[in-house]
């Protein structure tokens, strides 16, 4: 099997206010506790990148022109880019990262956690759905593509569970 540019990724996709990051959260939480490196990735695409500290060595370099950046301290590092695209974030979480949980990317083909809601349902999974996640009774959710409940925290990992060994074959 070829080495992977970048560790398995799995996209949250729902409406804003659903409850991906609240998932996320619990997802990186649970799968830690059962010996899984997660990292995640925030598209946050429509905002600007928050400043650094004014008057920072990193920030007297950023405004001297400096391409990339990055600062490290005792409890982890920060880096700043130009604007890249998913595949190099995710290139560079390959040394750190059994999984990446992302948040949005709608536009990507990468295996995806679909949120279905009464205002805005999942609509036809995809090959790429994984699962979907409902508010209602999972028994609405016809087809193949398990559905679980989005409380059902321990159900949803195991699901992302079986994911990953797929992927080991």
């Amino acid at each position: 099997m070829a080495a992977r540019s970048h560790p398995p990724a799995i996209r949250l996709l729902g409406p804003s206010g659903c409850g991906k990051t609240t998932l996320g959260e619990h997802l990186v939480r649970v799968l830690g506790e059962r010996g899984y490196r997660v990292a995640t990735v925030k598209s946050a695409q429509k905002h600007e990148s928050p400043p650094d500290h004014t008057g920072s060595d990193t920030a007297r370099f950023q405004a001297a022109g400096a391409l990339a950046g990055a600062g490290l301290f005792a409890d982890g590092a920060v880096v700043r880019l130009p604007p890249v695209g998913l595949d190099a974030i995710l290139a560079l979480m390959q040394p750190f990262a059994d999984l990446v949980l992302i948040e949005g990317f709608r536009a990507t083909s990468l295996p995806a956690l679909v949120f279905a809601t009464p205002d805005e349902p999942a609509g036809e999974p995809s090959e790429a759905t994984i699962a979907l996640i409902v508010d209602g009774g999972t028994d609405e959710c016809a087809g193949a593509t398990p559905a679980y409940q989005r409380d059902d925290i321990p159900g949803i990992a195991g699901a992302v569970e079986r994911w990953l060994a797929t992927l080991e074959r």
